[in-house]
């Protein structure tokens, strides 16, 4: 399990590598969707791959396997006749502690963004906007959607700004937004030591936004006032991060990919 772990780790920073390299500045944003996606499922897939066969049939290798099996076996597991075993913590008990702790931590963190959501979205009046329902948020948080559920509060933007609004999120809904992110978010837990699946569960945001983006200014909206009321709005932390945030991310980088 130990070893499996470490080489998705290992194909995860090889194949964000490459993204970045050959990715990172065009606006094909459903490609690079599908990219970071399967990015993310290559690294499960390539590391439980059969690879017996390179091995099969060679003497000399089998034999090989076969002596350092057998040397790190008496090394690291000796007689009982040669070595007293105490009931003490090794190193490798203490990284497989730590690494289940932040794996525990992480869990629960993410089991709470979900129920809070939930909470929300029971908890909150329902209305329609031209064939959209919307759960109405009280206060002055930030606009956010999760799956089909898009949350909004009516009373804190102009009307035009609802509108993009609306666009913003459905876009989110309708495509499955969701969805990337939750995947994101379990490499994240299971993987929390490598720091390259943050940059990657950042890119994968990032580039939803991108997406979203996009489909607000397909609808007919102008690019100009749409980036001025991204600028206009005041950021307000909703109570989870795995949501769809109208304005959360950079918006420096959203405009250069708008322009």
């Amino acid at each position: 399990m130990v070893i499996y772990l470490l080489k998705i780790n290992i194909v995860m920073m090889l194949l964000y590598g490459f993204y970045r390299l050959m990715f990172n500045r065009d606006t094909f944003f459903g490609w690079r969707r599908g990219m970071l996606v399967g990015i993310l499922l290559a690294s499960l897939l390539i590391p439980s791959m059969n690879i017996a066969y390179w091995v099969e049939g060679h003497a000399a290798t089998e034999s090989m396997a076969n002596t350092m099996a057998a040397t790190y076996t008496q090394v690291i597991y000796p007689s009982m006749s040669d070595a007293v075993v105490l009931p003490v913590l090794s190193w490798m008990d203490a990284i497989r502690y730590i690494y289940l702790g932040g794996v525990l931590l992480l869990t629960l963190r993410l089991l709470w963004q979900l129920v809070s959501i939930i909470y929300i979205a029971c908890t909150t009046p329902v209305v329609d906007v031209c064939g959209t329902s919307v759960h109405v948020i009280k206060g002055n948080g930030s606009p956010f959607s999760f799956f089909h559920w898009i949350f909004a509060n009516p009373d804190n933007q102009p009307v035009a700004q609802y509108d993009e609004i609306l666009v913003h999120e459905s876009a989110h809904a309708e495509q499955f937004h969701s969805l990337d992110i939750m995947l994101a978010e379990l490499f994240t837990i299971f993987c929390w030591f490598n720091p390259f699946v943050w940059l990657m569960r950042r890119e994968v945001r990032m580039n939803l936004e991108f997406l979203a983006d996009k489909s607000v200014l397909e609808n007919g909206n102008d690019q100009k006032t749409y980036q001025y009321h991204l600028l206009g709005l005041s950021y307000n932390k909703n109570v989870a991060t795995i949501s769809n945030n109208f304005n959360v991310l950079p918006l420096k980088k959203r405009i250069k990919m708008m322009n």
